[in-house]
């Protein structure tokens, strides 16, 4: 599906639990690139958002691959793009936005991502309190 969704509206939920794979995602203060299933256009768009101050709460994964990204302000985004369970660019853009988010090195991030169960569903990162 294709179509206009704030991070500040409850849209983003919808469409995770939609699974949609295609979107133009809105913001109110900056302009982001259009998510369509790859890992740069998914790492681009949310380190934009993580530049303007943004902090990332939790990371939630459904089977189909879609990961809705949830920041302790309670917006949200979901990462049509990023990857688990195997080796691959979505794998890479993830371990890099995680290493940019303090979850560790990117390097390390990426062996453990690949190694990750590709049915793997829920919360796979979330920052304590």
């Amino acid at each position: 599906m294709l179509g206009g969704i704030n991070t500040t509206s409850g849209e983003m939920v919808k469409a995770f639990r939609e699974d949609w794979e295609v979107y133009q995602p809105t913001s109110s203060s900056v302009k982001l690139h259009l998510e369509n299933g790859e890992g740069s256009s998914s790492y681009q768009n949310l380190n934009i958002l993580h530049g303007k101050g943004l902090v990332v709460r939790s990371i939630e994964r459904r089977l189909s691959g879609v990961m809705l990204i949830t920041f302790t302000d309670s917006q949200t985004y979901l990462a049509t793009g990023f990857k688990i369970g195997v080796m691959s660019h979505g794998a890479y853009w993830l371990s890099r936005f995680l290493e940019d988010c303090g979850f560790g090195n990117s390097d390390e991030l990426y062996e453990k991502i690949s190694l990750m169960n590709s049915s793997q569903v829920g919360v796979l990162w979330q920052k304590e309190s």
